[in-house]
């Protein structure tokens, strides 16, 4: 019996250390429009020495178009500067005057305005409002 509980411990270790395929980073310019998936974090101007980092903590989307009411998509980022501070900010599409789609972050000295260009793919029926946010893309523009 404690032969087989030892085994069983050593598959679930085992199964447990399986590294989950990450979605890359990748290098994004100030000034243009660049795409994000949920997890995934954009260096700016580069993932080498980065002078910003932006990460997609969280995409929720409730736009209908054929319902009745339109709905909103907003996203939860991480921006974090050169020296390793951290802000979170939250942008939105369709919330009113709620949330905005842009904001103003103060990092490295300076004012960034982040911009929330879309969120992608547009749910076109009911079934596809409930799609995972790791099939969301964000497409952002960051300002400097």
């Amino acid at each position: 019996m404690m032969k087989y509980l030892c085994c069983l411990a050593t598959t679930l270790f085992l199964l447990s250390c399986k590294e989950k395929a990450a979605t890359p980073n990748l290098n994004a310019a100030f000034n243009q429009d660049f795409k994000l998936r949920y997890a995934q974090s954009a260096g700016l101007p580069d993932q080498d020495k980065p002078e910003l980092t932006v990460t997609v903590d969280d995409v929720q989307d409730n736009r209908c178009p054929p319902c009745s009411l339109p709905g909103m998509a907003k996203t939860v980022l991480s921006v974090r500067d050169q020296q390793g501070s951290n802000q979170t900010t939250t942008l939105c599409l369709g919330c009113g005057t709620a949330l905005n789609d842009s904001v103003v972050v103060l990092a490295n000295s300076r004012r960034y305005v982040l911009t929330l260009r879309q969120i992608t793919p547009v749910p076109v029926s009911a079934s596809d409002a409930s799609m995972k946010k790791e099939d969301k893309q964000v497409t952002l523009f960051v300002k400097r």
